[in-house]
């Protein structure tokens, strides 16, 4: 599914439930960049460990940047030959260099659990065009189950480039936690294994779909992970994608604030949240609280008609063609929104139409 930035529904998503924000899909594919990705001390980590030489094998320098890397993995694995221990162990190395902040526990923990007949054989499968998900899933899972330090974060990044360099119209995208946490709405530690083929099957349709309906010659799941993952990665609460982890029964929802120290709004249902906002009158303006906890407001009106809002409350205005402004009338840290209505009559007026506060 994909959503819309600010859609209500999106507060609402239950955990393991498929959906993305739609993003400016033609925009050139950026490159990984930002602190999440200094590789300092991974090199260190690695050259510590016994495994420098590779590292001069392929860089005069050390390299600094995900960037570099990857050029590498690309060129040594167009012509690579999987029988050949060294190619596929340097490439494995690799993968795991460009991976992730966890691999410095890797490197000095875990890795002479690692068996290259293991993963040959996991290679030779995921680089079959006619094996199933299902067979892919299982095959990924084996490998990390018999390989200490490997989880499905790590794993998926290798079938990502495997299945790339061998053509794959849309390679298996990367299950990190950063895609687990904002495409599936899993937020715990290890990410579910079971979510994993629900993930890569919906990132398979959805890439074609974006592909002809925004009529993008070259799009598949590859630039789809990417784009993904450079909004995820940049604080997307903020931007307009507010899904927390939820569990799959009806009695519960919860709603993860966009701009606060990660508290949360508890009700059953998106109606509930919406019916839950009332008005105490305060010296300058008429605030918008939440019935259920008196302390937390989402909003206020001032006497001159203006509507002042908080992310959560703008998210639930999203539908209605409101002409809003950045900032407040009267100095608020959580509204950072604002849009005007002739009176402030007219404003409560709207928001009891809406079914945004009691009547």
């Amino acid at each position: 599914m994909i959503l819309n930035l600010y859609d209500p529904q999106i507060l609402n998503l239950q955990r393991g439930r498929f959906a993305i924000p739609n993003l400016n899909w033609n925009e050139d594919l950026p490159e990984l960049g930002g602190y999440l990705f200094k590789i300092k001390n991974r090199v260190t980590a690695m050259r510590n460990n016994g495994y420098g030489h590779i590292i001069d094998n392929y860089f005069n320098d050390d390299p600094t940047t995900p960037n570099e890397i990857e050029l590498i993995i690309t060129q040594l694995l167009l012509d690579i030959n999987i029988e050949d221990n060294t190619s596929l162990e340097h490439v494995y190395h690799l993968i795991q260099l460009w991976g992730g902040n966890s691999y410095f526990l890797y490197y000095s923990k875990d890795v002479n659990d690692f068996n290259i007949e293991n993963y040959r054989q996991l290679v030779n499968v995921i680089i079959n065009e006619n094996e199933s998900l299902e067979t892919i899933v299982n095959a990924t899972k084996i490998f990390c189950d018999n390989t200490d330090g490997i989880n499905i974060s790590f794993i998926t990044k290798h079938l990502r480039f495997w299945q790339k360099a061998f053509d794959f119209d849309n390679p298996l995208p990367i299950y990190d936690m950063v895609m687990a946490k904002y495409a599936m709405g899993n937020d715990k530690t290890n990410n579910e294994w079971k979510d994993l083929r629900s993930y890569w099957q919906n990132m398979l349709n959805i890439s074609e779909q974006i592909k002809m309906e925004n009529q993008i010659e070259n799009f598949s799941t590859w630039e789809l992970e990417r784009q993904l993952f450079i909004f995820f990665q940049n604080r997307p609460e903020d931007n307009g994608w507010a899904r927390s982890s939820q569990k799959k029964s009806k009695k519960k929802s919860i709603i993860k604030r966009e701009n606060t120290n990660n508290q949360q709004l508890k009700k059953d249902n998106q109606q509930d949240i919406i019916k839950s906002f009332v008005i105490r009158e305060r010296k300058k303006y008429s605030g918008l609280y939440v019935d259920f906890n008196i302390e937390k407001k989402e909003g206020y009106i001032d006497d001159k008609g203006w509507l002042c809002a908080s992310e959560i409350l703008k998210s639930l205005l999203a539908s209605y063609k409101l002409n809003w402004e950045e900032g407040n009338t009267q100095g608020g840290s959580k509204e950072k929104h604002k849009t005007k209505f002739k009176t402030k009559e007219d404003c409560i007026k709207f928001l009891k139409d809406k079914k945004i506060i009691s009547q």
